[in-house]
């Protein structure tokens, strides 16, 4: 199985954004006594790579130990199975688990902090005389098992309090 995390949001599509619920803790809150705080180390020449029209790969973004302290804190709070109803109501097929988070300092820490930002913001440029300005601060880390999917799909777009989201940012975080 595997471990991403991703940042909600962002397609022009029909799949529906469900934020977490009020009071949801943050992923590595340092008031939690089991959760270390996480401090995303700036990473030297990080580089946004075109795999597609609107699509690029940044390589490098998370340490190893980054990206097992986020895995290890997900799995302290705990998954939910995530499932849709299927491409029969408009929806992907989607099996597998999900743990959702608000926690503005590590979607900040990890937009800035990285060199996340200097990377996709090079790379892009503006779109529609928009530029990148952040991550959306609802995180949602997603684990799948031996055949579980989470099917082909668009994010819908989510207001925040940096404007409104257009694409999505997905982490790796198990091989």
């Amino acid at each position: 199985g595997g471990a991403k995390i991703g940042g909600c949001g962002g397609g022009r599509g029909s799949s529906a954004f469900v934020p977490a619920p009020e009071g949801t803790p943050g992923l590595l809150l340092p008031t939690d006594p089991h959760i270390p705080t996480l401090k995303l180390s700036k990473k030297a020449q990080l580089t946004a790579v075109a795999v597609g029209e609107n699509a690029w790969v940044v390589r490098g973004v998370l340490s190893p130990p980054e990206a097992a302290a986020i895995v290890q804190a997900s799995e302290s709070f705990g998954y939910q199975h995530a499932t849709s109803r299927g491409p029969h109501f408009g929806e992907a097929h989607r099996d597998h688990g999900r743990a959702g988070y608000e926690d503005p300092r590590l979607s900040a820490s990890l937009w800035t902090d990285t060199g996340l930002d200097a990377a996709i913001v090079a790379a892009v440029g503006a779109i529609g005389g928009r530029r990148a300005a952040g991550l959306n601060p609802s995180l949602r880390v997603y684990r799948y098992a031996v055949g579980e999917v989470f099917g082909a799909h668009y994010d819908g777009s989510v207001d925040t309090p940096l404007g409104k989201s257009e694409f999505t940012l997905l982490c790796y975080l198990t091989g």
